[in-house]
C-alpha cells in the first residue's frame, strides 16, 4: 500500500500535469485535463484516508469509506468529478476551458473538505 508521502506526490504529479501540459489555455486535450485532475482528486482522497490507516482498493471502496469517516461532501465532489472523467474518457465529451477551470476548482473544494 502507498503511503501518505506517495498518494500527495502523486496527487502534486497529476497536478503539475494538469497545470504545466493540458490546463488553461492548453485545453487542447479538454478529456485528458479532466483525467488528470480527477486522479488528482483520487490521490488527494487517498492521502486524507491513508492517514487514517484506511486503505481502499477501487473507487466504489474509496467513496464507501469517505463517508464511513465522515466526509460526505468530499465523497459528493469526488463522485462529481469521476463522472466528468468517465464522461471525457467514455463517451467522448469535450470541455471548455471555463469549465475545466471549474473542475479545478472543485478539486481544491475537495482538498479544503479533507481538511
Amino acid at each position: 500500500m502507498p503511503d501518505e508521502a506517495a498518494h500527495t506526490l502523486q496527487a502534486s504529479r497529476n497536478e503539475k500535469v494538469y497545470t504545466d501540459i493540458l490546463g488553461g489555455q492548453n485545453a487542447k486535450y479538454s478529456e485528458w485535463a479532466i483525467t488528470a485532475l480527477f486522479y488528482a482528486a483520487v490521490h488527494r482522497v487517498e492521502t486524507y484516508l491513508a492517514s487514517k490507516q484506511v486503505h481502499p482498493e477501487g473507487h466504489a471502496l474509496r467513496l464507501r469509506a469517505l463517508n464511513r469517516v465522515g466526509k460526505q461532501e468530499a465523497s459528493n465532489t469526488l463522485q462529481a468529478l469521476q463522472r466528468t472523467s468517465e464522461q471525457a474518457r467514455y463517451q467522448c465529451a469535450r470541455f471548455s476551458s471555463e469549465e475545466i477551470e471549474s473542475y479545478k476548482a472543485d478539486l481544491d473544494s475537495l482538498v479544503a473538505k479533507l481538511s
